[in-house]
């Protein structure tokens, strides 16, 4: 047997992880519909059985792939460009954490996560093919950051990692930091911004048991916004102000929505410098570098799902962060 046609065999990391998921993982250019026809044909089989794409995997288990499927495999197709290859050592340089089982990089300011049609064909996702060895599958993304937001950036190597890191996110046991500067000096030193799913009385104080918050936060200015098509939490806690009146914050969006910190931040009156989006355009500073967003993913901190490794890891802000911030203070922030 050729090693073109050799088997797969299922790793203890991807025990439990259902075929399709396991096929979408290795070979993401296989459309549903291709699977479910090559699954039914008995085109791929698991110990030479025919099984169905919802078949769940078990270790050492023997997976057969056909080989025009392995040759189409875009990790084998793709070849680095000289705009890719530049990105790859630059990402592979942001790298500040990394296991068996995850990378953690410092994503750059200005790159896309994934492509788009206004985003080009240079994003983190189609570099992440290169970050694999042969026959072993392409590291995926497991949550995302805007483009123009920087720091941590979680990817997973093999796809029971990823399955345990999502199922940590929707369990809320991941603790993820942000750095945002805001071009007042905030008043209150704490503050709870809540955004209900719709216009309702919420007490602070169940807000603060319902999502666990530090006891840090009994005493922080509350924050109730305009209802929202879901329920968004988040809180700051003011690190320093400069000499030109801005603020540094320190952020955690406790429910994770689509731009929550920026929304949540302009409706309070404080919008991060930078922000196009939630800023009104005559309220926008364009010099010292204050036209980048100034958002920055900070810090993370987990227990690695498979070994039971805390994991804490912190990204320091890029420059145009950095110009408005003492370096000598930042580890200690």
């Amino acid at each position: 047997m050729t090693d073109e046609i050799k088997p797969f065999v299922v790793t203890f990391e991807e025990d439990g992880q259902r075929l399709d998921k396991w096929i979408n993982f290795h070979f993401n250019h296989v459309s549903k519909i291709m699977m479910e026809k090559l699954c039914r044909t008995g085109q791929i089989r698991v110990n030479s059985s025919r099984v169905k794409p919802n078949f769940k995997l078990i270790e050492n288990q023997i997976i057969r792939i056909p080989n025009f499927i392995r040759k189409k495999d875009q990790k084998n197709d793709k070849f680095l460009t000289k705009k890719k290859e530049q990105l790859f050592n630059k990402i592979k340089k942001s790298i500040v954490y990394e296991d068996e089982y995850f990378f953690i990089f410092n994503k750059p300011f200005g790159l896309a996560v994934q492509g788009g049609s206004k985003l080009g064909p240079i994003h983190l996702d189609g570099i992440l093919p290169f970050f694999s060895e042969r026959d072993y599958p392409i590291p995926k993304l497991v949550h995302r950051l805007d483009k123009d937001t920087s720091g941590i950036l979680v990817v997973a190597k093999t796809p029971k990692s990823a399955s345990a890191f999502s199922k940590l996110m929707i369990e809320r046991r991941i603790k993820k930091s942000y750095w945002a500067l805001v071009n007042q000096s905030i008043k209150h030193k704490t503050g709870i911004l809540y955004s209900p799913q719709k216009d309702e009385s919420v007490l602070k104080k169940n807000i603060i048991y319902k999502y666990n918050l530090n006891k840090d936060y009994l005493n922080a200015k509350f924050y109730f916004l305009g209802a929202e098509d879901k329920e968004m939490v988040s809180t700051y806690k003011k690190l320093k102000v400069n000499n030109e009146n801005v603020s540094l914050l320190n952020l955690f969006a406790v429910t994770g929505r689509k731009h929550q910190l920026r929304k949540q931040l302009a409706s309070i009156g404080y919008p991060i410098i930078g922000d196009k989006k939630y800023t009104i355009k005559s309220q926008l500073v364009t010099d010292n570098g204050k036209e980048k967003l100034q958002l920055h993913a900070r810090g993370i901190i987990f227990q690695n799902p498979i070994s039971g490794k805390l994991i804490n890891v912190k990204c320091p802000p890029p420059v145009h962060m950095k110009k408005f911030l003492h370096v000598d203070e930042i580890d200690q922030l």
